[in-house]
């Protein structure tokens, strides 16, 4: 009998240790989680931190990331905004490729330059009949003449090669001779991989362009209001000639302008364009756009094709534009001088003198120039720098004295000319350099800053006092807020820790208490088994 009662004692024992054990157990996870919970509460307050931080410098240090290289199926392409020669997106830009009509950009451009609208054209056997069988024209004969306004619509619209080549000849004496001519303007505007081999952009060999020149090309042909309206005109009509009826079939082919061959491409944004297409350079594309003050150009160069299959040349420009127009704004260089000048950014335009007086000063920059950022980055946040021609010898009527130019996390953001216009002065002296009036207009300013300093020392030195107590107070002000938020969320953390180790305790108390109710339900049980069998027994 006594080996029964044993058995029972040592069952009894064994389950108080236990649930000794458990309990001590329950108490250590509980003092583990409590720490494990301070440790994350301060962790994340310093991650956060950081991550805020990080968040804030990529927001105001970064420019938007344009579509990849592979979605867009042109081998060469780029978005130019247009004043201010801001690049948005770049793929492959330098990489020289065969124009195709695009060409035609440059053609209108000198012919604008170096004629008249009213000037009328007579078309020869060789302007006619020297183009390819099969290539683009409005069907001029030999011995027809026509205006050269109807000629630049012609060119622009229909891509008419033998219009080129007649303007081409009625301009310089030549196609040779206007080739030159074109080389030499492109040479001008900057264009460093670029070489025309006629006025059309036919294939030969030797004529070949890059995305950036082309941009370059179309910026400055957009400066002239004639090649925009003619750019962006839908239809048109030439007149009858002395050879033929009216043509009253010229339409725009540009399909984002003028939607009337693939409807799926019109683009509200879109003001103008030109196309372009050879079996060799496959299809080409300039394209204008305009949405508040954004002016952009696009040029994509041998992208995939026809425009009957997606992906197209109208499918990478407007992937390119969309992403330009959601991404960046313009903004106004006169309106961030006119807050500039009490920093000295631009000694140039002060109120000290009238010289650089900006609503009669004989400088100035022009209207549309701007600074194009990413959205939400104000213009301050770029860097200004002002660069005057100083061995630049003045003329009558406007020179170009210097530029301004803006730059944003490493990019050039606009660049504006400073212009020094000399029919606005009553007297000129043509002898003086860029550097002289600068100095001469400097020395003047201080002058008269210097005497109106010595009438208003005291007054200004008491503002100062009175600023530096206020920016005192204001950054003490800055930092004790600062502080008194981080102890707040310090102490939020710490509630809510607190929060989650006072409900795990009490979670696990209740399954211990719990525990016990039934174990000791079981235990009554089992003792009065065991005195069942211990009766039995004794019996």
């Amino acid at each position: 009998m006594n080996h029964i009662f044993k058995y029972f004692n040592k069952r009894k024992e064994n389950s108080k240790g236990q649930r000794n054990m458990t309990l001590s157990f329950d108490i250590k996870s509980a003092k583990c989680l409590r720490a494990v919970v301070t440790i994350m509460a301060v962790v994340s307050l310093f991650v956060g931190s950081c991550l805020s931080t990080t968040v804030e410098a990529t927001k105001h240090n970064k420019w938007p990331k344009g579509p990849s290289k592979d979605s867009i199926t042109a081998a060469s392409a780029i978005v130019m905004e247009l004043n201010t020669g801001a690049i948005l997106y770049n793929k492959n830009m330098d990489e020289k490729h065969y124009p195709a009509s695009i060409t035609k950009i440059m053609t209108t451009l000198l012919c604008l330059e170096n004629s008249s609208l009213d000037e009328v054209v007579t078309f020869s056997e060789n302007a006619v009949f020297s183009i390819e069988p099969g290539s683009s024209h409005i069907s001029i004969v030999p011995g027809e003449q026509m205006k050269m306004e109807d000629c630049l619509y012609g060119i622009m619209l229909m891509s008419a090669n033998e219009a080129c080549n007649g303007v081409a000849e009625h301009i310089a004496g030549s196609i040779d001779a206007f080739v030159d001519m074109m080389n030499a303007r492109a040479k001008e505007l900057g264009c460093k991989n670029t070489h025309f081999a006629n006025p059309n952009g036919l294939y030969l060999d030797n004529h070949y362009t890059t995305a950036y020149d082309m941009a370059l090309i179309s910026c400055e042909a957009m400066k002239n209001d004639i090649f925009r309206k003619i750019t962006g005109t839908k239809t048109y009509t030439i007149p009858k000639t002395n050879k033929l009826e009216e043509r009253n079939y010229i339409h725009n082919k540009h399909n984002m302008l003028y939607p009337i061959t693939y409807p799926q491409y019109g683009y509200e944004y879109c003001i103008g364009g030109k196309t372009g297409y050879t079996d060799i350079a496959r299809w080409t594309l300039v394209t204008f756009v305009k949405k508040d003050d954004l002016e952009l150009v696009s040029v994509v160069m041998k992208t995939a094709g026809p425009p009957t299959i997606s992906p197209n040349e109208y499918t990478d420009t407007i992937k390119l534009m969309d992403y330009a127009l959601e991404n960046y704004e313009k903004h106004s260089i006169n309106v961030d001088m006119s807050s500039g000048d009490e920093e000295g950014t631009y000694s140039l335009f002060t109120k000290y003198n009238k010289i650089f007086d900006t609503e009669s000063s004989p400088l100035y920059v022009n209207d549309n120039a701007g600074v194009v950022l990413p959205r939400g980055v104000d213009v301050s946040e770029a860097e200004k720098t002002v660069e005057y021609y100083n061995d630049k010898q003045i003329v009558e009527g406007v020179n170009n004295i210097g530029k301004i130019t803006y730059t944003y996390a490493g990019k050039v953001a606009g660049v504006a000319d400073i212009m020094y216009d000399t029919s606005r002065l009553d007297e000129v002296n043509l002898s003086q350099n860029v550097s002289d009036i600068v100095s001469d207009a400097e020395a003047n300013k201080q002058a008269e800053e210097i005497a109106k300093n010595e009438k208003e020392v005291s007054k200004n030195d008491s503002k100062k006092e009175s600023d530096g107590e206020t920016d005192n107070n204001s950054k003490g002000i800055s930092l004790k807020n600062v502080i008194i938020w981080v102890i707040i969320g310090i102490v939020i953390l710490a509630i809510m820790g607190y929060i989650v180790y006072v409900l795990v305790v009490r979670a696990r108390i209740r399954k211990h208490y719990n525990f016990s109710r039934s174990y000791r339900k079981r235990r009554k049980y089992s003792l009065m088994r065991n005195e069942k069998r211990r009766r039995k027994y004794m019996k």
